[in-house]
């Protein structure tokens, strides 16, 4: 047996598993989006499109600092603790946990004073409300690391709605009490910036607390095993990997920000937040999908890998579908939302959507590669994804901006889930998507 009393070769255990965490994980997302909506339409009002372009920007840079700070260990969290927990290994979970809060609380206190310091060095050469709102981000970059890693751990050890409460819902809480307080005065990035990293360390507060209670009491009382060795070795490859898909994200609003002025990129970080409404039922799916796939991995079930795949890509591309359609009839109404002039990125809004429903259909490839020791060749497609982006980039965002960007991502996600769906069936004889 498995834990969550699943036994191999089940498929109504695994369906209901999945099906079951995946419809619970949702409800807490579509409330904490509705929340966290709320909350950038209340930053856009309270600052103007200009400010809050200026700390947009800034959190696409955070993006790139929050990789360096917990150094890849949340993806790994997904490889290591789903596998030491099927097999009752209590000592080795006690010394990655431990480990891993060490390493991410000294990584992320370096790197965010190192960027503060960089920045302070170039700041003639930087807009003062971007290089104001980063620094902020970066000095308070150590408990949005801790927060991402802790949540990553406790969908491992399966304790995925626990994950998501504190970012999902008691960040955009804390965040829309601070600033409802905010909005009388002038407000600029580097307040908004400060508002963020004051809810998120609320935040992850909570969700240290509730790690702590979510691990077997074995564990806690174990003698800590340190596989530094292995760890090193896989954390390094999935650094590299996720480093890859952050620079995919990120990219196109980077290249869009250095030829464009900061409204247009609120306006395209609008859409693009808007656009991740269509994945919503792929993230609830791959928190649970991924440690179980781990899980079969690690007792060389291979059969439960395969209909673990195709029931999260039935499920997230119906999803998806449903979404879309939604936003095609009322997207227009959500831009104005936020500001009326954001209108205009409709088109734009709809292309994000379609490069979505494409990561839908394929579901859970990058996992089953990641999940099953395949970590070079993960690293290998998204190296060559991230080429693909910055030529697509590099050509259309000059010459058609916010357009270009999304018809960039758009390609981008074409190439990049038809060569994972391809490599994933070539490697593991698995078929992604939902047939």
């Amino acid at each position: 047996m498995l834990p969550g009393g699943e036994a191999r070769g089940q498929p109504r255990g695994i369906a209901g598993t999945l099906y079951g965490g995946s419809a619970t994980l949702l409800i807490i997302q579509g409330a904490g989006a509705a929340l966290s909506f709320g909350l950038h339409a209340l930053l856009v009002r309270i600052s103007g499109a200009e400010q809050y372009g200026h700390f947009a920007y800034a959190l696409n840079w955070l993006a790139i600092l929050l990789l360096l700070g917990h150094l890849g260990l949340n993806t790994a969290s997904l490889r290591f603790v789903p596998a030491y927990h099927a097999h009752n290994d209590w000592p080795r979970l006690r010394g990655f946990l431990r480990l891993t809060r060490r390493a991410v609380l000294m990584a992320s206190v370096a790197v965010g004073a190192a960027t503060a310091s960089l920045l302070a060095l170039a700041a003639e050469g930087l807009d003062r409300d971007f290089a104001g709102a980063l620094s902020t981000l970066a000095l308070g970059l150590a408990p949005i690391a801790l927060l991402t890693v802790w949540g990553t751990q406790l969908r491992a050890l399966q304790r995925v709605a626990a994950s998501q409460l504190p970012l999902s819902i008691l960040f955009p809480l804390a965040a829309g009490a601070i600033a409802l307080g905010m909005s009388r005065s002038e407000t600029r990035a580097a307040d908004l910036a400060l508002l963020y990293v004051i809810s998120m360390g609320i935040a992850a507060a909570v969700s240290g607390t509730l790690l702590l209670r979510a691990t077997p009491l074995p564990a806690r009382s174990s003698t800590s095993v340190y596989e530094r060795g292995e760890w090193r070795q896989v954390t390094s490859r999935m650094l590299g990997i996720a480093l890859l898909q952050v620079l995919q994200l990120r990219l196109a609003t980077t290249i869009l920000g250095l030829v464009a002025p900061a409204e247009e990129v609120a306006r395209y970080a609008v859409a693009l937040r808007l656009s991740t409404l269509v994945s919503f039922g792929f993230v609830a799916v791959s928190a649970w999908a991924s440690p179980l796939i781990a899980q079969r991995e690690s007792v060389g079930d291979r059969e439960g890998m395969a209909r673990i795949s195709r029931l999260g890509a039935r499920a997230t591309l119906a999803f998806a579908l449903v979404v879309t359609a939604i936003l095609a009839v009322w997207g227009d109404w959500l831009l104005a939302l936020f500001d009326p002039g954001f209108t205009d990125t409709f088109v734009s809004l709809m292309i994000l959507a379609i490069a979505e429903c494409l990561t839908c259909f394929t579901g859970t490839a990058a996992s089953l590669l990641i999940m099953t020791g395949h970590e070079w060749v993960a690293r290998r497609i998204e190296a060559a994804v991230a080429v693909v982006l910055i030529l697509a980039a590099a050509v259309l965002v000059p010459a058609y901006g916010i357009l270009g960007a999304a018809g960039a991502t758009l390609a981008t996600s074409i190439f990049r889930n038809t060569t994972l769906a391809v490599l994933v069936w070539r490697r593991l004889g698995i078929r992604c998507g939902p047939l």
